[in-house]
């Protein structure tokens, strides 16, 4: 996988689940300055890869120094105003650097079965897999691709030859794959629909809580974004939405990410007061810590279809921590918010729709009726209904 696992709340409950079922685990992550090579981490093994490219090492490092950046998944991508060929030059030579180290980790762990966490490691897997005949399975957290496309300005984005080769090679190796699987049913339709295969649906939802969050109504409602800061996730929109919001409305940004000096200079020349900068929690503090809020907002822009399809983990995590959502009127987020009752949507183009949908869930009498509703679903949207299903998917493999 391409982070160093400290943030990744997917891979990490699965590997605790296999662990937890008697099979032996081990993840092979990228190695960073926050974390050791080799980690025993409750009942699995964790084994990081540093970057062997000296060049390519001191850029991701230096830039994850400066931004305080818990992962090198943006930063793979390119940071500033790169030229377009310099920005996908650093990009391939980043996946193929991180693919030799995967296949040498991957390879020394003689595997039953190699596990592929994105497209980005699909390859190494998948040579894995077929130099040692071992089961082969793809987990697409997202539609990799296309979050590449929309993140920049046009002349700063990535060659269409580029998505095309990335796309092809996905579309290839995943027929090679002896179990695929994904974040929700919008996405298992569009690679049905690109690749003629469609990956089972596994939801990518925390534990139940362990206490059941509870309602005490304060003078000043806060409303919450809890996660990456980022190029499409709208908080720019958000930022500005604050002009409209009621005077006992204020909005909390509690993440991390380079974006952030942009956020505060817009902040700061907009003369936008009701709104907050906050250190990001460690992720198993991540529920507890949104349980101090009102509402949780997630603002994200359908620039691409992986924005378009996405069910964003802090959908589940603000419902864990039993808070009312006002979200994007996307696909997945219009069916639960819709479906169950709590909360509202917006254009995430349209401050001003933004700014409506915020005042209206939390008005008093609203915000209360709509967290009831919340506490009802939250047993749905949880790992234990999940688990099961992901557990049996291994087990079809005769591991």
């Amino acid at each position: 996988m391409g982070n160093d696992l400290l943030d990744d709340p997917r891979v990490t409950r699965h590997a605790e689940s296999l662990a937890r079922r008697g099979h032996e685990v081990v993840v092979i992550c990228c190695k960073t300055e926050r974390t050791p090579r080799y980690e025993r981490c409750r009942n699995y093994e964790i084994v990081r890869v540093p970057l062997e490219n000296r060049f390519l090492r001191a850029r991701t490092g230096k830039a994850q120094r400066a931004r305080h950046e818990p992962s090198p998944n943006w930063s793979r991508f390119g940071v500033g105003r790169m030229s377009l060929a310099r920005r996908t030059v650093r990009l391939l030579v980043n996946l193929a650097d991180e693919a030799f180290g995967f296949v040498k980790a991957g390879s020394v762990c003689n595997a039953n079965v190699y596990v592929s966490n994105d497209l980005d490691t699909l390859l190494p897997a998948f040579i894995c897999s077929l130099i040692l005949d071992r089961n082969l399975v793809y987990d697409a957290h997202e539609l990799w691709t296309d979050q590449l496309i929309g993140l920049y300005q046009e002349s700063h984005g990535y060659p269409s030859w580029l998505l095309s080769l990335l796309n092809n090679m996905e579309s290839r190796l995943v027929k090679y794959c002896d179990a695929t699987l994904t974040v929700n049913e919008f996405i298992a339709d569009e690679m049905q629909t690109r690749h003629g295969i469609r990956p089972d649906v596994i939801l990518n939802v925390p534990r139940l809580s362990e206490h059941s969050p509870r309602y005490f109504p304060q003078k000043i409602k806060t409303v919450l974004y809890q996660g990456a800061y980022g190029p499409g996730r709208g908080l720019e929109n958000l930022l500005r939405a604050c002009r409209y919001l009621r005077r006992d409305v204020t909005v909390s940004l509690r993440g991390f990410g380079a974006y952030e000096t942009e956020l505060r200079q817009i902040a700061e020349s907009e003369k936008i007061t009701n709104c907050r900068f906050e250190g990001p929690v460690p992720q198993n503090h991540a529920i507890a810590a949104a349980s101090r809020a009102d509402v949780g907002v997630i603002p994200y822009v359908p620039l691409n279809l992986n924005n378009y399809y996405s069910s964003p983990n802090k959908l589940f995590d603000y419902i864990q921590a039993g808070l009312p959502v006002v979200a994007s009127d996307v696909p997945y987020l219009r069916k639960v918010v819709t479906r169950y009752n709590i909360g509202f949507l917006f254009n995430a183009e349209d401050i001003k729709s933004i700014a409506h949908a915020i005042n209206v869930a939390t008005r008093p009498a609203t915000l209360k009726r709509l967290k009831n509703n919340v506490e009802k679903i939250r047993p749905l949207f949880c790992w234990e209904m999940e688990e099961g299903k992901y557990l049996a998917i291994f087990e079809r493999l005769s591991l």
